[in-house]
């Protein structure tokens, strides 16, 4: 029986898919589906958890026609599912989506965050405990947030999570997540790889009874009826791995798990990560610095990031180009490195802090 594996990758500005063959060993098939984040009253960035699923949905069905064209014969299709590190949804009694999910783009939270630097032991043990640095980018702070402003939500919230677990349940049935996942979260301790309850209580007051169960990403699953009114049995024998993060999904594909290679990737935020056999030392664990996440079941993602890529470039060309052709944009850009000339740092051209900082504690004088 021929053998093909489609990995999904869900991001925070669209979806992104692969058919690879088993027999060809090689892509056959390659689909992408955008949608766009939402700035609400108060300036808080959010996705639409339907946009997410009718992306996911759309990719899904393009993957399926593409394979019953090319098919005669029933196949064993493998799905492995990644998504952004960092996000948070609130999820009702029915693993239904409450409100909109909040990406690791949204700032909510800053105020807490800066509340945690104020106290340099808390701070380190927040960074040394969760491996994230304290930062607006991950759920903690914006959980934080909520209890002293939304505390009803919160508590009226049947489960907390991210969009990797609520589509791990649309794909399965089940409410879990991978470690990858969980440790993106600033919510898990990675020294005792399980949720960290008595951090989640005293910052946040929320029980980590209401968090997904963590599985590896090597866990496999039965498809639940979601994927099968996709993915016809009668054509398909389909297993769900629970997969990764998008961060270690790149670092795999990059470096296929050499620990001397780093990867840098750019999209619409930026990220140096290196694998490695153990997390950092406390000593370098302040509250601030590399953040530390897991790889696989023996090892972890080491890195730093900025907020600020891809994202920067669509602000520009929408905020002050006004048009969705690009090539003005290259023209005025290559204009300005023209005026330059040789000393590219005589002057100012961009202070990289319109999505905000990432874990920094200090903004650079010029770039």
């Amino acid at each position: 029986m021929k053998r093909f594996y489609v990995g999904l990758d869900v991001g925070t500005s669209g979806t992104k898919l692969v058919v690879f063959s088993e027999e060809e060993l090689d892509v056959v098939y390659k689909f992408a589906y955008n949608y766009s984040f939402q700035v609400d009253s108060l300036g808080r960035i959010t996705v639409a958890p339907d946009d997410v699923l009718k992306a996911v949905k759309a990719s899904l069905i393009n993957a399926s026609t593409f394979l019953q064209d090319l098919l005669i014969e029933r196949c064993e299709l493998v799905i492995s599912l990644d998504t952004m590190l960092h996000s948070l949804l609130f999820l009702n009694e029915e693993l239904n989506p409450v409100g909109n999910l909040i990406p690791w783009l949204d700032e909510t939270g800053t105020q807490e965050a800066v509340e945690v630097l104020k106290n340099p032991e808390l701070a380190q043990e927040v960074h040394f405990r969760t491996g994230c640095p304290v930062a607006t980018t991950y759920p903690l702070y914006k959980l934080m947030l909520f209890h002293k402003n939304e505390a009803e939500l919160l508590d009226s919230a049947s489960k907390i999570g991210s969009v990797k677990d609520w589509l791990l349940y649309v794909f399965t049935g089940k409410h879990i997540v991978d470690e990858s996942i969980a440790s993106g979260s600033g919510c898990y301790d990675i020294r005792v790889r399980s949720w960290a309850g008595d951090l989640l209580k005293k910052l946040a007051n929320v029980d980590k009874a209401k968090f997904p169960d963590v599985v590896h990403g090597d866990e496999v699953f039965e498809p639940s009826d979601f994927l099968k009114s996709i993915f016809d049995e009668r054509k398909f024998k389909i297993t769900v791995y629970a997969g990764t993060s998008d961060g270690a999904a790149s670092s795999m594909g990059t470096t296929f798990g050499d620990k001397q290679m780093i990867t840098i990737s750019m999209g619409t935020s930026a990220a140096i990560r290196k694998i490695s056999g153990e997390a950092p030392s406390k000593d370098l664990m302040k509250g601030y610095g590399p953040w530390c996440y897991f790889f696989d079941k023996e090892n972890f993602i080491v890195g730093s990031a900025t907020n600020n890529c891809g994202n920067v470039i669509n602000w520009w060309k929408d905020r002050y180009l006004r048009s969705k052709d690009y090539s003005e944009y290259e023209e005025v850009l290559g204009n300005i490195f023209e005026d330059l000339g040789e000393s590219p740092h005589q002057r100012v051209l961009f202070r990289p802090t319109v999505f905000g900082m990432r874990s920094t504690m200090n903004c650079p004088p010029k770039v």
